[in-house]
């Protein structure tokens, strides 16, 4: 039985399991940085979404597989 997806409050979000955004659909100057091996900081206040984004630029990275990345908190 497939469980059902809901909108999630706490911690980093998991599409298959919450309803959610693409967190880099707006991130290409991210991915500017990360090719041109530049520095780039997340800020953004309280439970906007930086923790998810982290752990999407790194699965994404990682799929790629041109890079090697790893989160950790």
């Amino acid at each position: 039985m497939k469980s059902k997806r809901y909108f999630n409050i706490t911690g980093f979000c998991r599409p298959e399991k919450h309803y959610m955004l693409d967190p880099l659909r707006n991130q290409s100057v991210i991915f500017d940085f990360i090719k041109k091996e530049k520095n780039f900081a997340i800020q953004a206040p309280r439970q906007t979404g930086k923790t998810t984004l982290l752990h999407e630029l790194a699965h994404r990275l990682n799929k790629e597989g041109n890079y090697i990345s790893v989160v950790f908190s």
